[in-house]
């Protein structure tokens, strides 16, 4: 696979984990008029950053690529401290929503890390080159 291929791969399966969150949000909250309206916005909110930032990225700027390397390090360390904090509180509480958002930091987390791993890929650092 090349940079750019690479690239456009983790914009997509950002574009997967937008939808995935909006839906989970949506089935937590419950199915009423406010919470879709809730969760349609923020999916739409999500779905506008990751075509703002993969386009960016696409365009070749070191500067956003070197932006999100960082952010994705510190929202992955963040992510992993509150999911060993959520975990901790669903083995006291055993709720099903605690349970659910554990599952979706840790998901966030995995979203992150393959951020990073993607953003400093050698093909990748060659298509910014």
């Amino acid at each position: 696979m090349t940079g750019k291929q690479k690239i456009e791969t983790l914009t997509h399966a950002w574009y997967g984990y937008a939808l995935f969150t909006g839906v989970a949000t949506l089935v937590q909250n419950g199915i009423g008029f406010f919470s879709i309206v809730g969760a349609a916005v923020s999916t739409l909110f999500s779905f506008a950053v990751t075509w703002f930032l993969g386009g960016r990225l696409l365009a070749r700027s070191h500067v956003w690529r070197t932006i999100l390397i960082g952010l994705s390090g510190i929202f992955a360390v963040l992510g992993t401290l509150a999911s060993a904090k959520l975990g901790w509180l669903f083995i006291h509480d055993w709720s099903l929503a605690t349970l659910v958002l554990t599952g979706l930091t840790v998901t966030n987390v995995g979203m992150n890390l393959k951020s990073i791993r993607v953003l400093t890929d050698a093909s990748v650092k060659s298509y910014f080159g």
